[in-house]
């Protein structure tokens, strides 16, 4: 793992662990699948952590989400920041704040939004969506002196800017 993505997990890690300290206006949801529905909005901000943390609906504030898979559903809306760390993070959705995660991939589907600024530390990204602010990627993984990575697709990195 390279020093910027430790680095990143380091500081998502804090952030997370201060974030789940209570706090009386956060929305704390845990379990093995966390869902907030569609049509469903949550007042304030969200922490979830579960295997799967799915948001079809809206929150209102920031997301910080922990989970195997965390996705952000084409109906979903985050109108603050996003801050998480999962095996595979994918938006389809809209996130209107600044986007800082860190996960094994990374997927911005068409049709996903990112309003402010984001940082991926992704070991795998595909950006297919828009993003308004700044992308920063940060590759993380094992890298091996001297040998390709045979066999495996390479990584899409396209930002779409409308």
């Amino acid at each position: 793992m390279t020093s910027t993505a430790a680095r990143l997990l380091a500081v998502l890690f804090a952030v997370l662990v201060i974030a789940s300290a209570p706090v009386a206006a956060a929305d704390s949801r845990v379990g093995g699948t966390v869902v907030i529905a569609a049509g469903e909005t949550v007042a304030d901000d969200l922490e979830a952590v579960g295997g799967t943390v799915i948001i079809r609906g809206t929150v209102d504030g920031s997301v910080n989400a922990v989970g195997g898979t965390v996705v952000i559903a084409p109906t979903g809306v985050v109108r603050g920041d996003l801050t998480g760390a999962a095996g595979a993070i994918t938006v389809e959705g809209r996130v209107e704040g600044a986007t800082q995660v860190a996960a094994g991939s990374f997927v911005l589907r068409e049709g996903g939004v990112l309003v402010g600024d984001a940082e991926v530390g992704a070991g795998e990204a595909l950006i297919d969506g828009t993003t308004e602010g700044t992308l920063a990627r940060r590759r993380h993984g094992r890298r091996r002196r001297g040998r390709h990575r045979r066999g495996r697709p390479p990584v899409r990195h396209r930002a779409v800017h409308e």
